[in-house]
């Protein structure tokens, strides 16, 4: 089982997800970002590269590369089928999240987020990398503010996620019309929907 870590992620080789990519510049982290890149502890997966990395010329320059290889792929499917044998639905993360929590594990790197997949792809798989936090999660939100609902709003995600095609739609469907009438109750005008 891997370690989580939330405090400051210098003096260990990460491979950088796109949810830290996108936090280096915070003014809460950006020192340790920095140091992080110049001392060649960050590194870019090919994942990354497809999230963000296309136009950000400089940003390539500065995470050194990995591969993407069948091994690491077939690792990311074998952690996704550990997770699917742990509960129902309980293995519906991002394929990228594996893939980058393997390309990590291969590489004997731990992985720097912002994001609790990772936590759940370390404990509950095979795949052996430390789990990094850029920040504690919930600090670097928008505007500094932790969004009280992120929690319930992933927990609906993940139950959605159980259904497909005209299912998940009439599921959907039928959340929104429970929401449409609270809103109604509470004497508001539901917005349109298309």
């Amino acid at each position: 089982m891997a370690r989580r870590v939330s405090s400051a992620f210098i003096d260990r080789g990460l491979v950088v997800d796109n949810s830290a990519f996108q936090r280096g510049g915070h003014p809460a982290v950006s020192s340790d970002w920095l140091t992080a890149i110049r001392d060649g502890q960050l590194y870019r997966s090919p994942i990354l590269e497809f999230e963000v990395l296309y136009s950000a010329r400089n940003a390539r320059e500065a995470l050194s590369p990995l591969e993407l290889t069948t091994e690491i792929v077939n690792a990311a499917l074998q952690a996704q089928g550990e997770l699917a044998q742990h509960a129902p639905a309980f293995h519906r993360l991002p394929h990228q999240d594996y893939l980058v929590a393997s390309i990590a594990a291969a590489n004997g790197l731990g992985v720097l987020h912002y994001d609790s997949d990772f936590d759940r792809i370390a404990e509950y798989s095979s795949l052996l990398f430390e789990s990094v936090w850029i920040a504690p999660a919930g600090s670097l939100d928008q505007q500094g503010v932790a969004d009280p609902l992120r929690q319930r709003r992933r927990a609906v995600a993940h139950g959605l996620a159980q259904f497909s095609g005209d299912r998940a739609r009439d599921v959907l469907d039928s959340v929104l019309d429970l929401i449409d009438d609270a809103l109604r109750a509470d004497g508001l005008q539901p917005p349109a929907r298309s």
